[in-house]
């Protein structure tokens, strides 16, 4: 049953969050334990509080935050609970409500055991079906059940990103996180993380307590846009030999341009440092860099099209391909994964290694992509919503690369299926099903094998 169940474990992918985005710059975050609707809720004067903001303005950073600050208190609380769950658009095992829920009920029952009873019954007479998107109402059933036992006081939840999960999904997991919250005040206190968008999500929070993160208008907030800054152009600039007057001109550069824009302060050091190691040598001068700086594009959208316009005209094929797999792709690849699929998708060979074959393309693709572990990731939801917009460019080379959901699935699906069928399986069946720690020796010369027999249909439909 609870092989079932998993999904993803919420506790890996904060810490996988954590890897990824780097850990918060010291001193930041401590304003939302001043501001009054926070404190409030946190005093228990209200069961939900809704906390938004634009894409980059450190909303996952500051749900981490408050995961960390709420395990002191639930252990200094007997009888108290602490779950939460990372939404991600990117990754289809943690963009549905379903999603969210399963890894909700996981990680009760790990810190609660007993609660499997709650589970066990309704598993019995559903079986797996229990776990899929149409049994979303039995599985909160399970959900509402545990959370009404008396054997824990107060559970506290954090969700972060639900405006990423799929839009019906969305709507559905909005209208049950109000009720629930409703019906348990004092049992149930949750805090969503979340922008304002779609509508639906305004329209059904619309009447509970709501926190704007505007960093800009938050004497403190405006703080902490600062103390990033200084805290990532120390490890991210360490290396360019800038004098120290030319760092306090930089970064106060840096503080105005960005806004109140984590993202966007990020990507423009790293943009900084790669524009640096592409001059074979020759430094530009103090005055080049803030005039370098001053001319980037100030919008998140503006950068992501800066970055693919400076991908030379050689690559520019092959990064079209990778980001079309990476952006449409069910759940993210692996490195040896996306290499097998550039293989196949461009018709080159790249031996027994096309993880590092594709690890020397991803130079290319500039800072719109990352890789965390083994797997490549695009650097944000905004990006991958950049890519997919509906809009046609004017600008030749950027409208290159935008990603048209139904062309691209459809070629993906036809690359999945070929794999399979001319490759792969040609010498007859494999046993997809986990062998433990050591792969089946078939499965090893076919990295894109698992992928293309598990979501080839996915990308049909």
């Amino acid at each position: 049953c609870l092989l079932q169940l998993f999904l993803t474990d919420p506790y890996d992918d904060r810490y996988e969050i954590k890897a990824t985005k780097g850990y918060k710059a010291p001193g930041t975050c401590q304003w939302v334990l001043t501001n009054g609707r926070i404190m409030s809720w946190l005093a228990s004067a209200s069961p939900l509080l809704w906390l938004t903001g634009g894409p980059g303005t450190g909303k996952t950073m500051l749900a981490i935050f408050f995961t960390d600050e709420l395990q002191q208190r639930a252990e200094q609380l007997n009888l108290s609970a602490l779950l939460y769950f990372f939404c991600d658009g990117r990754n289809s095992q943690r963009n549905t409500a379903t999603a969210v829920l399963r890894g909700l009920l996981f990680s009760l029952i790990e810190q609660q055991p007993s609660f499997l009873k709650y589970l066990l019954p309704v598993y019995e007479d559903q079986g797996s079906d229990l776990f899929k998107e149409p049994s979303f109402g039995s599985l909160w059933c399970v959900f509402e059940n545990m959370v009404q036992d008396e054997s824990v006081q107060t559970i506290f939840c954090v969700l972060d990103g639900i405006d990423e999960c799929k839009e019906q999904s969305l709507e559905m997991l909005a209208r049950k996180l109000e009720s629930v919250s409703s019906r348990f005040r004092t049992k149930f206190r949750l805090i969503v993380f979340s922008r304002e968008l779609p509508d639906h999500i305004s329209r059904t929070l619309s009447l509970i307590p709501h926190v704007k993160v505007d960093l800009e208008s938050e004497p403190d907030g405006r703080s902490d846009i600062r103390k990033f800054i200084t805290f990532y152009a120390e490890k991210t600039l360490e290396g360019q030999s800038y004098s120290k007057e030319t760092r306090i001109s930089l970064e106060e550069i840096l503080f105005k341009r960005a806004d109140g824009n984590f993202l966007w302060a990020e990507l423009a050091m790293n943009e900084l440092v790669m524009n640096e190691l592409s001059r074979s040598g020759t430094k530009m001068t103090s005055e080049q860099v803030e005039n370098w700086l001053k001319n980037l594009p100030t919008s998140l959208e503006g950068m992501y099209k800066y970055m693919l316009l400076q991908i030379p005209a050689k690559s520019q094929t092959i990064v079209a391909s990778i980001l079309r797999w990476v952006v449409m792709a069910v759940r993210p690849l692996t490195l040896a994964e996306l290499g097998a699929a550039i293989d196949a998708t461009m018709g080159t060979n790249s031996g027994t290694n096309p993880g590092k074959t594709v690890t020397d393309h991803l130079g290319y693709c500039g800072n719109i992509l990352r890789v965390s572990g083994s797997k490549v990731v695009l650097v944000h939801q905004s990006a991958k919503e950049y890519l997919l917009r509906r809009d046609c460019d004017p600008d030749t080379q950027s409208e290159f690369f935008r990603v048209r959901a139904d062309d691209a699935n459809a070629e993906i699906a036809r690359i999945c299926f070929n794999y399979l069928s001319n490759g792969s399986l040609k010498a007859g069946a494999v046993n997809a099903v986990d062998q433990g720690d050591k792969p089946l020796a078939r499965l090893l010369p076919f990295p894109l094998l698992l992928y293309s027999v598990f979501h080839w249909p996915e990308h049909v439909r």
